[in-house]
């Protein structure tokens, strides 16, 4: 008790190699058509991971007496729903996509499971999490030298950055067995 804290908050962060935006960038490259579930309304503000190593850096250059949290996302909110046609512009590719008016998570990360190739343990607590709004609250923004980065260009620079790689994010690779004693 008594060290100050400062937290960083954030819904789903957007960079070449993480794990949420391989889970989305592979549901959308995978699937020309999807079926939406209710939870693909929940709105939310991803963030740059560019944007969350400024904050970083910012908030470990400026120290405090007090704790501290700030929200971190971009500057419009936007449904994921919205988001996975984003995403699918950033790749130049046209999907579509049809709305059901169900709330199945079980179904859900079976079917993110089985499309995306990641393990169900990283899948089912992102797919849980999906039903609440991720949003930056405005008066707990971090004020950092430059603007947050829109979703078109924070999409944009993790396109360029992954090219033409197959990235497999260290959270997709299936924990493997420990070798004990025989």
């Amino acid at each position: 008790t008594g060290i100050p804290v400062t937290t960083l908050r954030c819904g789903l962060v957007v960079g070449a190699k993480g794990s949420s935006y391989q889970l989305l960038a592979r549901l959308v490259r995978r699937l020309p058509m999807m079926v939406c579930p209710s939870w693909t309304k929940t709105r939310m503000q991803p963030v740059a991971l560019s944007d969350v190593v400024d904050a970083i850096a910012q908030v470990l250059t400026t120290p405090s007496d007090e704790s501290r949290v700030y929200d971190l996302g971009s500057p419009q909110a936007l449904s994921y729903k919205d988001l996975m046609a984003a995403t699918a512009t950033s790749f130049g590719l046209k999907r579509r996509f049809i709305s059901v008016p169900l709330l199945s998570p079980g179904l859900s990360r079976l079917w993110v499971t089985l499309t995306t190739g990641a393990p169900k343990a990283l899948v089912a607590p992102l797919i849980q999490s999906l039903r609440h709004e991720m949003l930056a609250r405005p008066e707990a923004r971090l004020l950092t030298q430059r603007p947050p980065t829109t979703i078109t260009e924070m999409l944009r620079d993790a396109v360029i950055e992954q090219g033409d790689e197959a990235i497999v994010p260290h959270a997709f690779k299936a924990a493997r067995p420990s070798k004990g004693p025989s």
